[in-house]
């Protein structure tokens, strides 16, 4: 019987974070349907990539600039 017990208490003990993943997956996949979830997902983050996306656009400018000026500055000292 102790031993029935114990192969019991140790499969509990192995599978239940399993059982709990399971269950909150189900629980929050049951929530929202796809297209809510995609409609939060652009609102929350449009503006983040907006802002993210016009600071690498200013970046490579600037930089493109940057290397015009380094340029035109040695042709111009240099001859």
């Amino acid at each position: 019987m102790s031993v029935e017990r114990s192969g019991r208490a140790s499969y509990l003990r192995r599978h239940a974070p399993a059982w709990a993943a399971l269950a909150a997956t189900a629980a929050l996949c049951g929530g929202c349907n796809e297209d809510e979830a995609l409609r939060a997902f652009r609102d929350a983050a449009a503006s983040s990539l907006q802002s993210g996306l016009t600071s690498i656009a200013s970046g490579v400018i600037d930089g493109a600039f940057a290397v015009f000026e380094l340029g035109s500055d040695q042709s111009a000292g240099g001859g």
